[in-house]
């Protein structure tokens, strides 16, 4: 019976499966680089052998439609960083978003005094609700620089990661920052919503913004500190023991100069947390105030206070076993 096994060469080049005939001419039944076809598969299963020719892919980032990061991606970060959370409040048209907006921009540009831009786990994030400012001429300042803040999921915040870098001392700071509608703040005012701010048990700072145009009228000053004298009183109502500081930061200060005087009664009726306030110009329309205006100040404070809470960020197990464990602790549980 006739051999038909299939036959393959050793030799580079040599064409005896496709021809049948032997490159250097020899006999294909004698030739000594000729091969079997099982000796042929068998050679390079040796080659590849023993450990992987390629590595795992590194694992990448994904964002969810809103750009910011969810929990998932925060309690990451939690987990591997000394990370500073920073909630952000205040009802619609404050400047909550203009205000980070203005942060990133200044960092874009290195002219964030006092600080430089190390790294942000939501770059993309920061370029989307930039993109309005980065259009913005200088002689013609538009009614909105930013979208209103839209999140995947409306019962979850989002977050913006920022790493910088302290100039003076080289240190290195991790910031959390919200990006909420303004609708939230709103809801905790006026119905005390607060299923949806968990997360304020784990901040180690709570931001509440005012437009300073509402403290110059006598007409507006006044329901404008009623609001945010009842914000805070939610929040401390909320928190109770773990309540931290506040920052009571005032926007849009180009166009009213300085108006923190008219908060000085509201400031001494807390007595149980830290109450300071600041100023601060996001954007601006006129040569006396510069855009960014006071917002240096703020991540100085941001990054020299402590957060003022009796809560266990490294939880400890009631059975007397101390097992402290990050992954034991979240923003959302």
């Amino acid at each position: 019976m006739e051999n038909i096994t299939p036959l393959a060469c050793a030799k580079p080049g040599c064409t005896l499966s496709q021809t049948g005939k032997c490159i250097t001419e020899h006999d294909p039944l004698t030739c000594p680089d000729r091969l079997s076809l099982m000796e042929s598969i068998a050679m390079p299963m040796k080659e590849v052998s023993g450990d992987s020719v390629l590595s795992s892919p590194d694992e990448i980032e994904t964002f969810g439609t809103s750009l910011s990061l969810a929990s998932e991606a925060v309690n990451k970060i939690l987990s591997s960083k000394n990370c500073k959370v920073v909630a952000i409040l205040g009802i619609p048209g404050t400047g909550k978003t203009a205000s980070l907006v203005s942060l990133y921009l200044l960092l874009a540009k290195n002219k964030l005094t006092g600080f430089k831009f190390r790294d942000s786990k939501s770059i993309m994030a920061f370029e989307e609700i930039s993109r309005g400012a980065r259009r913005w001429n200088t002689s013609n300042l538009p009614e909105h620089l930013t979208v209103h803040t839209e999140l995947q999921d409306e019962r979850t915040a989002g977050f913006l990661h920022l790493r910088l870098e302290r100039i003076e001392d080289g240190k290195l700071s991790d910031f959390l920052f919200t990006d909420l509608p303004g609708e939230w703040t709103s809801s905790l005012i006026d119905n005390n919503r607060t299923d949806r701010l968990k997360f304020l048990h784990a901040s180690d700072r709570i931001i509440v913004t005012l437009n300073a145009e509402f403290l110059v009228n006598h007409s507006t000053r006044s329901y404008a500190i009623h609001r945010i004298k009842l914000l805070i009183q939610r929040i401390e109502a909320y928190l109770q023991q773990s309540m931290t500081s506040v920052n009571i930061v005032l926007t849009h200060c180009d166009r009213t100069g300085t108006v923190k005087e008219h908060l000085a009664d509201l400031i001494g009726e807390f007595r149980n947390f830290e109450l300071k306030v600041f100023e601060i110009a996001s954007f601006s329309d006129t040569e006396a105030i510069v855009a960014g205006a006071g917002i240096s100040e703020l991540i100085s404070d941001l990054i020299v206070g402590e957060k003022k809470s009796t809560t266990h960020f490294w939880p400890i197990k009631q059975n007397g076993v101390d097992r402290r464990s990050i992954l034991n602790y979240g923003l959302y549980k």
